[in-house]
């Protein structure tokens, strides 16, 4: 039989937007949200932080002081080095994954540490597997990402005598623990942050050398013997919008 009107031959399916976190210009609806020219992600630490260990920007503090610290892959002495420079003023290399410390600080920023979150918004229903978290990761890899780059990494290193045994100051609680002075053992810590306001001006020299998918190598050499020196290290990094 001839047909002489249009007719729907489908069926109406409704979709919700959250099953696809892709973004795509569009002049007629808004982006989810903006990114910043520049990220720097920072301790930020204050005294209070060492006290008020259960407040709102101590917590958030700590969260991205762990996702710093687990971003560093490796740290070894370099073994191009001469037997001299060994033992006098090592040579070391840091590794840092910058795509997956980009990554968690984008994540703690939109969603965690974020109780205006666009994603609170989002139902656990409308989600396959009501996994919100990981329709959240999955916008900042599809929409954010590759939008940044590394632009600097700020170390800074706080000398101190092997014979001290300890750093003085150092183990008054959980979130400031003992931190013991070994040979060639140099240990992560925010108290190597100078108490100063502009702390930037105090950062170590360093060379920096980026590899594939956010893997940079950063390259230092010690100030001071380590025959009777080690250092507590900390450091920012810095992105920038492409």
């Amino acid at each position: 039989m001839r047909r002489d009107t249009i007719v729907r031959d489908y069926f109406q399916s409704y979709v919700n937007g959250v099953v696809n976190m892709r973004e795509k210009t569009n002049l007629l609806c808004g982006k989810m949200m903006d990114i910043e020219d520049e990220i720097r992600i920072s301790y930020n630490y204050t005294a209070q932080d060492l006290t008020n260990v259960n407040t709102t920007s101590s917590s958030h503090n700590v969260s991205y002081n762990f996702i710093k610290q687990k971003a560093i892959t490796k740290m070894a002495v370099d073994s191009s080095q001469s037997p001299l420079d060994n033992v006098n003023l090592t040579k070391w290399i840091f590794e840092l994954d910058s795509k997956y410390l980009l990554r968690e600080y984008l994540y703690n920023e939109i969603y965690t540490n974020n109780p205006h979150s666009p994603f609170r918004e989002i139902r656990a229903t409308d989600i396959a597997g009501g996994k919100i978290n990981k329709s959240c990761y999955d916008y900042i890899d599809k929409n954010i990402l590759s939008r940044y780059q590394l632009k600097e990494i700020i170390l800074w290193a706080s000398y101190f005598e092997l014979k001290l045994g300890s750093v003085p100051g150092s183990g008054s609680n959980i979130l400031n623990p003992e931190i013991k002075l070994l040979y060639q053992t140099p240990v992560y810590s925010f108290n190597a942050i100078p108490q100063v306001v502009d702390v930037d001006s105090q950062k170590e020299t360093i060379a920096m050398k980026p590899y594939n998918d956010g893997l940079v190598e950063i390259n230092y050499k010690q100030k001071k013997s380590s025959q009777y020196y080690t250092f507590i290290w900390y450091y920012d990094a810095v992105f920038e919008k492409i």
